[in-house]
């Protein structure tokens, strides 16, 4: 892990303590080493407020000496420091807005970064009932509200807020009766504020949960295609995406609706407070020589400054809601809890007595009530090869997902090389278990990534010498670059054999003291079969646990494990096991009678 990635993992442990993840502990860490910059806002911030006050009051001296006594003196000097006071409003307010985006995208940087290294640490359970397109939103549309929340949020509203503050300074300043006027309107501004900021977040809150639910939608549909076209299944999955589309469009549509009638109900007032304000205002002049011409005109100016920031929230309400409710996403997911922490004091090749995989007495299931296995126990000596054989959904593979560490037992112990699989950090971990999945899985990039997978330890030499070992080397041979060929996607370049023995490269590269294969000769052809074989006859450096759903192609296995309904039913050599009544001697004989299994 690089000291960068280290650096954020810690920020993430001191978020994710004890799962009191909160936005202030996320914004703390997102906003590390900004503080220079948001000092910076805190200037722009104050000198945008005395630019906001400074015209007016210029403005009153114009009318109050040269205006009302008919004289040019100092006029231009006036009117320069109104030109400057316009021109400075203008250069803060760029100022700040290009330091809010600067700090906003560095938050935004150092977040992602957060949420990628909280999914590398989720467990597998969280992918299993997490849609992919929900994660893809979160992690993308979710993490980019929290910057429109830094940037048109939160530094937008504290500015306009300092306005209206300066500004009520002013206005007092000038006339109090008159300022508590326009301080009477407000709280009739916060209660149709508070009214439409309930209504904007619900419903942009909906927005955001149906934006999950049509990415994942697409994300399934995409991957499934194929069987779409396949079955001509267009127009029925086409219908049911109308459903998460209308609810969208109506949780859009109410945000809208809300969002339409504030701007409205704001001006209503401030046209209100305006006229009110003006009425007293030039009755007092009537009756009060101590106000002003000069003090009317400045005040009238302030009234438009004062509802002018109030007219600015009102507008970023819907944004700032939107952004909220992407907020909450976002501290919803941070409040997952990680897998637990990684490293044991157990160390070794082998357990004593020669063991390299141990369960013990384990039980375990992949809900919260449904026990898959069932008081499983098993040890695998080194350079040993052994078949888990039995019907689809007996649990053989979950067997394969518990010895490499992808899951913990219930109950009971599952250790490999004498530790615990699931407490294996992840540079050690391809050093001591290799996996070969059911799943095929080829990445966009080159053949020799694709069995590397990025990592700097494995070296070209060893690359050349494990594709040489599983037969990918003739392979490589028709590639127009060899190992450096770009796959696409999915691997289309390669056939699904071909995909197979790099998938094996790919497991064998570190040379690790045991292999996991999960039906590593389901859907391949005769010779893929053949060289697959082949490398893991001559791997008796490695003890192999082959999965299968049948009894067939087994030849060199040392021992057999039957699986049936989570239990081991039977154990024993292929011999042994052809002599003894049960599951294995029946489906061996229908194999014999010609049925295919």
């Amino acid at each position: 892990m690089s000291g960068d990635q280290s650096r954020i993992g810690d920020s993430l442990g001191r978020v994710n303590n004890g799962r009191r993840v909160t936005l202030l502990g996320i914004a703390k860490q997102a906003l590390v080493g900004q503080q220079f910059r948001l000092a910076l806002l805190a200037v722009f911030i104050a000198g945008s407020v005395v630019a906001e006050v400074a015209p007016p009051v210029i403005l009153s001296r114009v009318v109050d000496y040269n205006i009302k006594n008919g004289t040019v003196d100092r006029l231009w000097f006036w009117a320069t420091a109104y030109l400057l006071a316009i021109f400075g409003q203008r250069l803060i307010t760029f100022a700040q807005t290009y330091t809010t985006v600067v700090v906003g995208q560095h938050a935004l940087l150092r977040l992602r970064s957060m949420m990628a290294t909280h999914l590398a640490r989720l467990p597998v359970l969280f992918y299993d009932r997490a849609p992919v397109g929900d994660i893809v939103s979160r992690v993308t549309n979710d993490v980019e509200q929290v910057n429109v929340l830094f940037t048109t949020g939160v530094i937008a509203v504290l500015t306009d807020l300092f306005k209206i503050t300066g500004v009520l300074v002013a206005m007092f300043a000038i006339d109090s009766s008159l300022a508590l006027l326009a301080v009477l309107s407000l709280p009739f501004v916060y209660a149709a504020t508070e009214y439409f900021r309930r209504g904007i977040r619900q419903a942009q809150r909906a927005s955001r949960v149906w934006v999950g639910a049509i990415n994942t939608y697409l994300q399934e549909s995409w991957r499934g295609f194929r069987l779409i076209k396949q079955y001509d299944s267009a127009a029925r999955f086409l219908e049911r995406f109308e459903v998460p589309q209308q609810k969208y469009l109506d949780s859009s549509n109410r945000a809208a609706g809300f969002n339409a009638y504030f701007p409205g109900v704001q001006k209503t007032i401030e046209a209100i407070t305006t006229g009110v304000v003006v009425w007293v205002a030039a009755v007092k002049l009537a009756t009060n020589p101590t106000l002003s011409l000069g003090a009317i005109v400045a005040f009238s100016q302030l009234i438009t400054r004062l509802f002018s920031p109030v007219q600015e929230i009102s507008n970023e309400l819907q944004t700032f809601q939107q952004a909220m409710a992407g907020v909450d996403r976002v501290v919803a997911f941070l409040k997952e809890e990680p897998d637990a922490g990684q490293g044991d004091a157990a160390s070794g090749v082998t357990e004593a007595g020669g063991v390299v995989l141990r369960f013990e007495a384990v039980n375990f299931g992949y809900g919260s009530d449904v026990e898959i296995l069932h008081g499983i126990n098993l040890a695998v000596s080194p350079g040993e090869r052994v078949a888990v054989v039995g019907r689809t959904g007996a649990g053989k593979t979950s067997i394969i997902n518990l010895a490499a560490g992808l899951y913990r037992p219930w109950q009971g112990s599952v250790t490999v090389v004498g530790r615990n699989p699931a407490t294996l950090t992840a540079s050690e971990r391809r050093h001591v278990i290799g996996v070969v999945p059911q799943t095929v899985y080829v990445a966009q990039a080159t053949v020799a990534e694709n069995i590397s997978l990025g990592d700097p330890i494995i070296t070209r030499e060893q690359i050349v010498q494990v594709s040489h070992r599983v037969g990918l080397d003739q392979v490589l041979e028709a590639l127009p670059d060899g190992l450096d060929t770009v796959l696409g996607r999915g691997g289309h370049q390669l056939s699904h054999g071909q995909n197979q023995l790099l998938c094996l490269a790919r497991a064998m590269v570190c040379a690790p003291p045991i292999l996991l294969l999960d039906e590593p000769t389901s859907g391949i052809d005769s010779e893929t079969e053949r060289a697959i074989a082949k490398t893991l006859a001559g791997s008796r450096d490695m003890a192999l646990i082959i999965v299968s759903h049948r009894p067939t192609n087994l030849s060199g296995i040392d021992r057999i494990i039957v699986i049936g309904d989570g239990r081991i039913i039977q154990e024993g050599t292929q011999e042994e096991l052809e002599k003894a009544p049960g599951w294995y001697a029946s489906m061996q004989e229908i194999r014999r009678l010609g049925w295919i299994v």
